[in-house]
């Protein structure tokens, strides 16, 4: 008898350490599974932060791009009537030569719509900068909220993950934080992908 008792007694701690390792294994994951849920928690409020603010910084740069196309069309209007009355001075030199203040004045009005020949290429050179940059932005947001959207959905296969006991919907809520990482990476450092980010 005693030797039976010795032996369930040994089964019982085999199955105690057993039980106690499965219990330590299910901790264990549990842990991680929270530390995942914080991790992609944070970084898709960092993510929503920085779709926010380059959303913001494209509709300001395209407020400003509007501005200045605007600014460009009056100039393209006042050169035009430049140009029209240095031509309607011209004819009436024609006309009446000798006229030292009619040549004077197609002389001023051509000066003019020279000078706002100038000034209008700059605008259009700056009004295309702007749309470049505004197009930087919308792209930087685009990929900032794809990050969000991977990164929130991470999170919610974290919470039924813990919930159900699912080992592979955490792995898949890791696939999708590394995903959202990437697009990040990819926002903030559009340079990475090259091409593919523009």
């Amino acid at each position: 008898m005693d030797q039976l008792s010795q032996k369930f007694a040994e089964e019982a701690q085999k199955d105690s350490s057993a039980q106690a390792a499965a219990a330590k294994a299910e901790d264990t994951w549990q842990q991680h599974l929270a530390r995942t849920t914080a991790v992609l928690a944070v970084l898709a409020a960092m993510a929503t932060a920085r779709y926010g603010g380059a959303g913001e910084k494209a509709i300001l740069l395209q407020s400003q791009e509007s501005d200045a196309w605007n600014y460009y069309q009056a100039k393209n209007i006042k050169q035009s009537v430049e140009e029209a009355q240095a031509g309607l001075g011209q004819a009436l030199v024609g006309v009446n030569p000798g006229q030292w203040s009619l040549e004077l004045y197609t002389a001023e009005r051509a000066m003019d719509a020279g000078r706002l020949d100038v000034e209008k290429k700059k605008l259009e050179a700056a009004a295309r900068k702007l749309a470049d940059e505004r197009e930087k932005f919308r792209k930087q947001s685009d990929f900032f909220e794809f990050a969000f959207i991977a990164l929130q959905v991470g999170v919610v296969m974290t919470s039924v993950a813990g919930a159900a006991k699912r080992r592979w919907m955490w792995q898949l809520s890791l696939v999708l934080g590394a995903v959202g990482v990437t697009m990040m990476v990819v926002g903030f450092f559009p340079a990475i992908l090259g091409p593919l980010a523009r």
